[in-house]
């Protein structure tokens, strides 16, 4: 409803925004990127990206995920953590001048 903070598919959506295109998106992560980029990962249903981002406090390369059986998940990242993709190489070179690369990543 209004005042969530999750994008829906219900066909619930006032008729101006049935009307204008330009409130529809091809996919909730879409929608979510477009419309709640402050908080992605309620508005996808607590998922993470699974991108690696960098987490400063630890000076590692992380992946944007809460999956304690995971190792390298380091939380959600926040909206202003640049992402990687999936490549841990990327962001391990983002991280290079701070860290050697064995130390890159979170110890197993």
């Amino acid at each position: 409803g209004p005042g969530g903070s999750t994008c829906l598919n219900d066909g619930k959506m006032p008729g101006y925004m049935r009307i204008m295109e330009t409130y529809t998106d091809p996919s909730l992560s879409a929608c979510c990127e477009r419309w709640f980029s402050w908080d992605k990962h309620t508005c996808n249903g607590g998922i993470g990206s699974s991108e690696w981002y960098i987490d400063w406090k630890l000076e590692k390369c992380v992946k944007d995920c809460d999956d304690s059986s995971d190792a390298d998940c380091g939380g959600f990242a926040k909206s202003w953590d640049e992402r990687y993709g999936s490549s841990q190489d990327a962001c391990c070179d983002q991280i290079s001048s701070y860290t050697t690369r064995d130390k890159c990543t979170v110890d197993k």
